[in-house]
């Protein structure tokens, strides 16, 4: 292919997913810029588009607080620079370092996913403040047969060997039909440079290996596997699409409160695709963007349930519950993914957050003068706030000097059954706060400047856990 095939190539598969996917003229996109090739491209071609669309574009950057702080700060110059000489806007976030690191061992999970998770709250945060209509994502057909390569390896149903969705709701991929080197060789025929990743090159995460080492062998096995392997793509696709419909006349859901409900009877008489299908479709759908590959033996009880069955809890875990309630199976939010070893929860201002079975926890902005006194001073907090079940050595500073939860617990009387369901609830400083109320205990925050006045202008933070 020439210099000019490849630039209009990429162009043209980009226009052309926009007239495929309903892109509207004068839409507001945000593009996901990590300053690699592929999102460089994507960026550098929706700009092209720009006039003849009439995009308004804002560039979203994550720092998940992984890679060494020196690449870090090189890739954020690089891209406020570039989105400076395209005269695009550019959104930055941080992740403070360790954090990703912290819930991977937490929740046992991979670098991997938590970082995709992050970065995609991330880009909803942004969508939603900006009132933008889509987020583009440099994903091209290299990264969509990497994807249905392991999720073969992992044993995927048809939903998984679908690959990576062109659009899903308002995320939107315009290269996925583009290969990697033709928007590199777009790149370069532009004279535009990119950064590259050092982590790419490391063979400890799974889509490394399989890029690094397994591709170029099924290439060299399989010199024609892309076109095979897009058209699997196409099959699993046509096969989902008739579960979706069938799924809505054999096994209907309905939303009650904040639960999904099934019929029993219905439930129980469904073929196991469209059971696997729809418990799939729901469980993602309660999830909020949460990103864990649920494992297929995850779902066996669930299968299995017949009529003879009269436990209350058919299913419970990776975040939601699914029960018994007369003739009706509901399925709802877990929120907390308990371990052995308790919970950890990244805590947003303004959010609540269910801690256990029945208890309740949120951490609200106040303005003016506190109705309680469980409370901090904003600009005392150093974020990311993070709610947690106690460890060894836990403590926290009270007016009274520096206290061990343990002790705090003792003096509460709190039976040991109990304590790994209390929250303890850090930033980067140490621990802020103890929330012992529904448990027979108190609610204790860290000591705050006795001297200091809160003024009708300034931001508090105010704990509050209760049943329910």
């Amino acid at each position: 292919m020439s210099s000019i095939e490849n630039n209009n190539q990429v162009i043209e598969k980009t226009r052309s997913f926009l007239t495929r996917f309903g892109v509207q003229k004068g839409a507001r996109i945000g593009i996901g810029l990590s300053g690699g090739a592929d999102s460089t491209g994507l960026t550098f071609c929706l700009a092209e588009l720009r006039e003849e669309w009439d995009f308004h574009l804002v560039c979203c950057y994550l720092d998940h607080g992984i890679r060494p702080e020196k690449e870090n700060n090189r890739d954020k110059e690089f891209i406020e620079q570039y989105c400076r000489r395209l005269h695009v806007e550019v959104c930055i976030g941080k992740i403070e370092p360790g954090i990703i690191e912290a819930r991977c061992r937490e929740e046992k999970r991979s670098i991997e996913e938590a970082a995709r998770e992050e970065r995609y709250s991330f880009y909803s945060r942004i969508r939603d403040d900006m009132k933008l209509d889509y987020i583009a994502v440099g994903h091209t057909n290299d990264d969509l047969m990497e994807t249905v390569i392991m999720r073969f390896f992992q044993g995927s149903g048809v939903e998984g060997l679908m690959g990576i969705p062109p659009r899903r709701d308002r995320i939107i991929r315009p290269l996925i039909r583009c290969t990697r080197e033709e928007v590199t060789g777009f790149l370069r025929l532009r004279g535009e440079s990119w950064r590259e990743d050092s982590s790419n090159s490391e063979n400890r995460y799974l889509r490394n290996k399989v890029r690094n080492e397994m591709i170029p062998l099924v290439e060299k096995v399989f010199p024609g596997y892309r076109r095979s392997l897009n058209t699997l793509v196409k099959k699993m696709t046509a096969s989902a699409e008739l579960t979706e419909r069938e799924m809505a006349s054999v096994l209907p859901w309905e939303k009650e409160g904040d639960a999904i409900r099934v019929d029993r009877d219905a439930f129980i008489k469904a073929p196991e695709a469209i059971l696997l299908h729809t418990l799939y479709r729901m469980m993602n759908s309660l999830r909020s963007g949460t990103s864990y590959r649920i494992p297929y033996h995850f779902f066996n009880s669930a299968l299995r349930y017949g009529e003879g069955d009269e436990h209350r809890v058919v299913l419970r875990g990776y975040g939601v519950v699914f029960r018994r309630r007369g003739e009706n199976l509901f399925l709802e939010s877990d929120v907390v993914l308990k371990r052995k070893k308790g919970y950890f929860i990244v805590v947003d201002f303004g959010s609540s957050y269910l801690v256990s079975d029945n208890v309740k926890m949120s951490a609200d902005l106040g303005m003016g003068k506190p109705q309680r006194g469980d409370w901090l001073y904003v600009k005392d907090i150093a974020p990311p706030l993070i709610a947690r079940s106690r460890r060894s050595g836990d403590a926290i500073r009270l007016r009274s000097g520096r206290k061990s939860i343990k002790k705090l617990f003792n003096e509460w009387g709190i039976p040991e059954v109990l304590r790994s369901d209390i929250p303890v609830v850090e930033d980067r400083t140490g621990i802020v706060a103890v929330l012992g109320e529904p448990y027979g205990g108190r609610n204790r925050v860290r000591e705050r400047d006795s001297k200091r006045k809160l003024t009708e202008k300034e931001e508090f933070l105010v704990f509050t856990i209760e049943n329910g």
